[in-house]
Parts: structure tokens; C-alpha cells; sequence
């Protein structure tokens, strides 16, 4: 199985890359951020906070998926 949109389409961040992204004038892919898109980014960074070790929302996601299915490769572009 190669579920696409592992990572969100780009859209799942912390905060801390979102306002980044924000100062530095950086458009999001797909558009605008959704409460959906909101909510997953902070459990997501908050996933990543507790394993700490270097962690980010988009290595979360995609272990999530690795471990959620037995026969899985993540596209992730």
C-alpha cells in the first residue's frame, strides 16, 4: 500500500514552522490551513515533544503510518 498525503501535503508543521513559514511570506501547498489541519499539526508536535530525541511532526507522521499497516511505503512529495 502507498497512502499519499502521509505528511499532510506539507500543511502538518509545529507551530513554530508555521510562523516561520508565515514571517518569511512562504505560501502553504494546497492552500489555506484548516481546523482539521490545525488540530493534527499540535497533536502531532505534541507527539514529537514527548519522544523529543530530534522528533518532528513529519517523522510522527509517517511512523504512524508505518506502524498503522504492515505493507506500507509513504509517498511523501
Amino acid at each position: 500500500m502507498a497512502p499519499w498525503g502521509v505528511i499532510g501535503q506539507g500543511k502538518w508543521m509545529s507551530k513554530a514552522q508555521l510562523e516561520a513559514r508565515q514571517k518569511d511570506g512562504e505560501k502553504i501547498r494546497g492552500g489555506e490551513l484548516t481546523e482539521s489541519d490545525v488540530k493534527m499539526s499540535e497533536t502531532l508536535a505534541r507527539v514529537a515533544e514527548q519522544l523529543g530525541d530530534g522528533a518532528t511532526v513529519t517523522s510522527v507522521a509517517i511512523a504512524w503510518a508505518l506502524l498503522k499497516f504492515p505493507y506500507v511505503f509513504p509517498i511523501s512529495t
